[in-house]
């Protein structure tokens, strides 16, 4: 599976237990379907397994955006602010979708709250490694790259398609 190669250690010099445990969780995720199975392995070895409990916070509306997150199991329910200051669910996301993609590209204050309906398993991708991808294994940034502007396209459609 995965051939361990310094540059493939990455920022948490995990293991490579750890690495092809990551490489199988990414088999969930669709953004991840069109990416070469090596550029895969060096995605991997920049991404962090994390748990969320029942009810836990992922991340509250206007704090800082700089990861984007891979629903491996459990739901993620996603929240805006109305006007009234009411807190409003808009989505719930479950195994195999991503949160947090804007991140990635513009950096600016999360533009809603996320919390765990149910235990979660996320895979974790910062702008730090996506920057640092991009820097040394430009055809793996410029592939993930791709695929994330073609999620984003595809759900700005359905919100155009629900608004007209």
């Amino acid at each position: 599976m995965y051939n361990r190669a310094d540059s493939l250690i990455g920022p948490f010099n995990q293991t490579e237990g750890t690495i092809n445990e990551i490489i199988e969780m990414t088999e969930a995720i669709p953004l991840f379907d069109k990416i070469d199975s090596a550029q895969v392995g060096v995605f991997a070895a920049h991404m962090r397994i994390i748990h969320l409990d029942e009810r836990q916070r992922l991340f509250a509306e206007g704090e800082k955006s700089d990861y984007i997150c891979f629903v491996v199991s459990g739901t993620l329910e996603v929240f805006k602010k109305a006007h009234n200051g009411k807190r409003v669910s808009v989505s719930t996301l479950s195994r195999g979708c991503a949160i947090g993609e804007m991140a990635l590209l513009d950096g600016y204050p999360r533009s809603a709250t996320v919390v765990s309906q149910s235990a979660c398993t996320l895979l974790k991708f910062t702008h730090e490694s996506f920057d640092h991808i991009l820097e040394q294994h430009p055809r793996a940034g410029i592939s993930f790259l791709k695929a994330i502007c073609r999620s984003l396209s595809l759900r700005l459609r359905k919100t155009s398609g629900q608004v007209c």
